[in-house]
């Protein structure tokens, strides 16, 4: 898993997206992971380790930078979901955990 993969990952994931060429004063956030283990639990359908997810991410904020948006990094983690899980009235699923990182990321 090189850059150049990662950059292409990126390219196609914008692609899909199709955001405007102009993002100036957008504020994107984008997830990131506190350990390779909280990855995997939380984005299970997710196969990449989190080295490459950071690097998809960087190709990722490159763009959405070059097109004017203001892009940050949430860190998440097991730990910050179970606590949000234990204040609501949740299941321990993968939707809900998509529901946890889409909530820490709008």
């Amino acid at each position: 898993m090189t850059w150049k993969s990662a950059k292409a990952v990126a390219a196609d994931y914008l692609g899909r997206m199709n955001l405007p060429p102009s993002l100036k004063g957008a504020e994107i956030r984008l997830a990131d992971y506190k350990s390779d283990a909280d990855l995997k639990f939380l984005k299970s359908a997710d196969e990449w380790p989190l080295e490459f997810h950071r690097m998809v991410n960087g190709a990722i904020a490159r763009e959405l930078r070059k097109r004017g948006a203001r892009v940050t990094l949430i860190k998440i983690s097991m730990a910050d979901y179970f606590a949000w899980l234990s204040e609501g009235d949740f299941n321990n699923d993968a939707g809900t955990r998509a529901r946890f990182i889409l909530e820490k990321t709008k």
